[in-house]
């Protein structure tokens, strides 16, 4: 059976090109001239794809993909936009489109993205696969098969080929560098250097001299001219990891690097062009510190062309086992040990366990217990103390005395140590804690309010509750 394609496009000639083409390739093809259109198609009817140009007047492409995908009136949306509105698709990509298509659009490219989106006629959706076979090619350091993982795997395929500017985020230990690595071998930069520079590990004072280099008597000490990390990384890709810690001064000079393709080493007075992709990553809330001055406004809008955000390990829950058996052989090859796997246990203190320093402490914490272990089972006994305590769920642990409680007396004391473990573990950080604990971060600090849990400044968070609440 044919699978039926709705086209929605306020170009009169490009929906009749379209319609033409792809009608030949087997679809079943009906067409709207408009946003209002294709909305009244869409309640009349289900499509197995949408087609639809992004920018027209009255209700736009958005607008339409949204009520399609909210009223589940289709099974994938591939968007069509401007050639030069990379960054515009890839927004919509996010927003829950399969793929898109930059004019001008040929028949035989909208043909490949259907045969991506849906498959071959008879099949299933390939758009999976083809996120797999991409990280086969270029990131088979990254485990996991998490749909928001796998949809970073299919923009990053969209966009690898492009100059555009990268912006990923992150907590610590979720493996941006690793996703800028992919990104730069996938690239047609890939036989040209990737740069590394961590913006939190050079002090201040030294930062425009490894970046942009400097010339022989430039400053106390300057025996000889140095290269800079922009000169090494010549044809490639420079990777700014932590640039939330970038001092003001120098994002400025930044801004000229990727606006204008120059930077001058310090102490010469000649500019250089700079022929590099720029890849950025944070941990922080890069948004919150623009707002308090700290990051430039204009800086981060060049930088965030393509936002990649990566989730945290605690809300890949089904990638968890996965990670720890890769790690599991990736230890007993490193070390030449025989540990064999994980007992049921250690299995399901895994999965209890919060993992605040995400993939990487996973990998750290396996290639210790496999050096120490040796050989064998892996169980709950052989885990750090952290993991032991997460091992039960806190509700098991309440148990309904013979003589009864005050249950609302018993809910608040609950809710006030969990949301103290969850303070302690992310270090006092109040939005990495609301997000442990499933909360927005205002709800956490109303929370906190209404609990009277006190944060000194010295970040301790402090536990004794007032005579109010005793």
């Amino acid at each position: 059976m044919a699978r039926s394609v709705l086209i929605v496009d306020d170009d009169p000639v490009m929906l009749k090109l379209l319609a033409r083409g792809i009608g030949g390739g087997g679809y079943e093809i009906t067409t709207a001239p408009g946003g209002p259109a294709a909305v009244k198609a869409l309640d009349a009817n289900v499509f197995d794809a949408l087609l639809v140009d992004l920018g027209m007047p009255e209700i736009d492409g958005f607008a339409v993909m949204a009520h399609a995908l909210r009223k589940n009136r289709t099974r994938a949306v591939i968007v069509i936009t401007g050639q030069n509105s990379v960054p515009v698709a890839v927004a919509a990509m996010r927003a829950g489109a399969a793929d898109f298509l930059t004019k001008p659009v040929e028949p035989r490219n909208v043909l490949d993205a259907l045969s991506r989106t849906l498959g071959d006629p008879g099949g299933t959706s390939s758009l999976e696969e083809t996120a797999r076979t991409w990280r086969r090619s270029f990131a088979g350091a990254i485990v996991g098969e998490d749909p928001s993982l796998l949809g970073i795997f299919r923009i990053l395929e969209r966009v690898a080929d492009t100059d555009c500017s990268v912006f990923i985020t992150g907590e610590s230990g979720t493996g941006k560098e690793l996703i800028a690595r992919a990104l730069h071998e996938a690239s047609h930069r890939a036989k040209h250097p990737f740069v590394a520079v961590n913006c939190a590990a050079i002090p201040k004072e030294l930062m425009e001299s490894e970046v942009f280099g400097h010339v022989k008597g430039a400053f106390t000490g300057a025996l000889a001219p140095r290269e800079g990390r922009l000169q090494v990384a010549e044809g490639g890709t420079l990777f700014l990891d932590e640039i939330g810690e970038m001092d003001v001064q120098l994002q400025s000079k930044f801004l000229r690097v990727i606006q204008e393709r120059e930077y001058t080493p310090v102490g010469e007075s000649r500019a250089r062009t700079a022929d590099v992709r720029i890849v950025a990553a944070t941990n922080q809330d890069i948004k919150q510190l623009c707002q308090d001055g700290r990051f430039r406004n204009d800086l981060f809008y060049r930088l965030n062309v393509i936002p990649i955000e990566l989730s945290p390990l605690r809300s890949r829950r089904d990638d968890i086992p996965l990670l720890a058996q890769h790690f599991l052989a990736r230890a007993n090859n490193r070390h030449n040990r025989s540990v064999t796997g994980f007992a049921d246990s250690a299995r399901q203190a895994f999965l209890a366990y919060g993992w605040p320093g995400n993939v990487r402490e996973m990998a750290n914490i396996i290639e210790r217990l496999v050096i120490l272990k040796g050989h064998g089972l892996i169980d709950a006994a052989d885990l750090p103390p952290p993991m032991q305590s997460s091992e039960t769920d806190a509700g098991d642990e309440i148990t309904l005395p013979d003589k009864g409680l005050d249950i609302n007396d018993a809910l608040i004391k609950l809710e006030r140590r969990l949301t103290l473990d969850a303070l302690h573990r992310c270090g006092g950080n109040k939005a990495k804690a609301a997000e442990l604990l499933g909360l927005k971060r205002t709800t956490l600090i109303e929370r906190l309010k209404r609990l009277d849990i006190q944060e000194p400044l010295d970040g301790n968070v402090d536990s004794s509750p007032t005579s109010s609440n005793r």
